[in-house]
């Protein structure tokens, strides 16, 4: 996972998966020894021997690479996904109602986890925000990533909402924003903003990003934009870069998968290279990939 100095196409493959769409990256040079990787190899093999979750986080990846939404749904409590919503919002009493009515509206989990092509490994069972979930690691035809798996505890349906480690987001978060009247004007500047980044309009993105209300810029939302186009755009020592990377840990409290991410690509822009040892082995210890090796 070797970032590249100008890290847009990582971000907006990730953005794609809350929006629907796709883009492309590059393919990252290898780095690693054979040494290493069976190190890291023999590290996750011990760690899977012992979860409790190992054949529920094989079946997933396993259902996942099927891309049939309707073996990949039933793994889902759309009815708790839909509380997870609420919880995270001050809706009005009638869009409650109308999200429980048809709590599989907002959640179609298929076409954002299992575009056609991908191929899926099981990580195990990961914490995130005091919550327990499934690592996998996710191939597309275009990119590659991390996911995290909300467990439910529920055998019948085990998943409930899930996390991006390159943006940081929860489905959710973006999702309880989209139904959220007072929102409805910004989310729309933030639907336009991932257009922006396809569009390589990184200056727009960050004039857009001012525009929103501080809710959405002090959350992954809004500032997994500003972060993909201060990235690719400003110079690593101009003020607003300084800025945006001295605040990453702040958006991205206890969110460590995504933080060292970015620390990682961060590091690499800046040509630090033990900076970049030390988020790629932050990222190695949270996940026990050997590919953090390579990329």
């Amino acid at each position: 996972m070797r970032p590249s100095p100008t890290p847009a196409p990582f971000l907006v493959s990730t953005l794609a998966m809350l929006f629907g769409c796709s883009a492309s990256i590059a393919p990252a040079p290898t780095s690693s020894t054979t040494l290493a990787r069976n190190s890291v190899e023999r590290r996750l093999e011990t760690r899977l021997s012992s979860d409790p979750n190992r054949e529920l986080c094989d079946r997933l990846a396993a259902t996942l690479a099927t891309g049939d939404s309707n073996t990949i749904r039933p793994l889902f409590d759309f009815a708790s996904f839909v509380e997870r919503i609420v919880t995270r919002s001050s809706l009005p009493p009638e869009i409650v109602a109308r999200l429980r009515a048809n709590p599989s509206g907002p959640a179609n989990f298929a076409r954002y986890l299992a575009p056609p092509g991908s191929r899926y490994r099981c990580l195990g069972t990961r914490s995130l925000l005091g919550e327990p979930y499934i690592a996998i690691r996710q191939w597309t035809p275009t990119r590659w990533d991390y996911l995290l798996l909300r467990l439910t505890g529920n055998a019948e349906h085990p998943f409930d909402d899930y996390h991006i480690v390159s943006s940081g987001l929860l489905h959710s978060e973006i999702q309880a924003a989209a139904f959220d009247p007072q929102l409805e004007g910004p989310m729309q500047v933030v639907g336009r903003m991932l257009q922006q980044s396809y569009d390589r309009d990184f200056a727009g993105i960050i004039s857009a990003y001012r525009t929103l209300p501080s809710t959405l810029q002090n959350s992954p939302i809004g500032f997994s934009h500003l972060v993909n186009a201060v990235f690719s755009i400003e110079a690593t020592d101009s003020p607003m870069y300084r800025e945006t990377t001295a605040r990453m840990a702040d958006i991205w409290s206890r969110r460590d998968y995504a933080l060292a991410y970015w620390q990682r690509i961060d590091a690499h822009r800046r040509g630090d290279e033990p900076a970049e040892t030390r988020a790629r082995d932050r990222l190695i210890e949270l996940l026990d990939d050997y590919e953090l090796l390579e990329r």
